[in-house]
């Protein structure tokens, strides 16, 4: 009778001991459910997609430059033309040592250019740093943006209408210049105009 009571005393200590075992491995279950509730938010998936929205650059972030609009009627020809900027961003990097850091945007720019004589449209053209492609090393080009677009003269006689542009890296004095040449109001010609100092 003794040994019944010792085998059943045994008996309930193991059954106990399974129901704790069971207990604790439920309360790890739980905690590692949580775990993983916890990993799916910073899953590759979201890090990816918090890196975009990190990249991308709210308007504040951009500097933008002012809407210029210029107007003239010179003999026949009435000219006119619009700088503004366009859907490009142009990053650079004022200082080299923190490459990243304290990079700066800007928004890419535009020349909107029209030419009429008398009442007939001779030229509608959009102007960007693109049409120099041929002139500007890849590498500069992405981060130049037109600076300054203007009229220069006009030769009734030729009938050439001339004007000047700059495409410069932003707030430096890195640039292209260069003279466009309209013939007939709507043969584009293009020469890059070297300064002295460059020749230098």
């Amino acid at each position: 009778m003794k040994k019944s009571y010792f085998y059943l005393l045994i008996l309930v200590a193991i059954i106990t001991a399974c129901n704790n075992l069971k207990s604790k491995s439920s309360n790890e279950t739980e905690v590692f459910t949580a775990s993983s509730d916890t990993l799916l938010i910073v899953s590759d998936d979201t890090l990816d997609a918090k890196r975009k929205l990190k990249e991308e650059k709210l308007p504040e972030d951009i500097y933008h430059f002012e809407t210029e609009k210029q107007d003239t009627i010179i003999g026949d020809y009435y000219i006119s033309y619009t700088i503004k900027d366009n859907a490009e961003i142009i990053a650079t990097y004022p200082v080299v040592a923190d490459k990243g850091l304290d990079t700066a945007y800007y928004a890419g720019r535009e020349v909107e250019l029209n030419i009429k004589c008398k009442d007939t449209t001779l030229l509608h053209k959009q102007i960007d740093k693109k049409t120099f492609a041929s002139y500007i090393p890849i590498e500069e080009s992405e981060k130049m943006t037109i600076y300054y677009f203007r009229l220069e003269k006009v030769n009734d006689e030729k009938k050439e209408i001339t004007f000047s542009i700059n495409i410069c890296i932003p707030d430096t004095d890195i640039c292209y210049s260069f003279e466009i040449n309209i013939m007939n109001g709507k043969d584009m010609e293009i020469k890059e105009v070297i300064s002295e100092e460059e020749e230098w």
